[in-house]
């Protein structure tokens, strides 16, 4: 085999190998307090959506997401994510 086609086979099995990674729930996600960051993972993040923010909530976030009002959602989830920090045992 060629070089080039080794390294073409190297470079789809490993992008083949990170799709898979997250395909199986391996992901997250960040979400601003205040100046920092923290870092969620896909059951947290289930947690804040699902049982921590209200259907009317969850509703107000999807509504300003459409309308583009990006800080609008990213208030309401930080606001959400922080009442699971606060409580984080409650949601176990």
């Amino acid at each position: 085999m060629e070089p080039l086609s080794i390294l073409v086979s190297l470079a789809l099995l490993l992008s083949l190998l990170v799709n898979l990674r997250s395909w199986f729930g391996r992901g997250g996600g960040r979400i601003k307090l205040g100046d920092s960051w923290f870092d969620f993972n896909r059951r947290e993040l289930d947690v804040i959506l699902n049982r921590v923010m209200t259907p009317a909530e969850k509703q107000e976030m999807q509504e300003a997401v459409q309308r583009g009002d990006l800080a609008q959602a990213q208030a309401i989830i930080a606001a959400a994510a922080l009442g699971y920090l606060q409580d984080k045992e409650r949601y176990r």
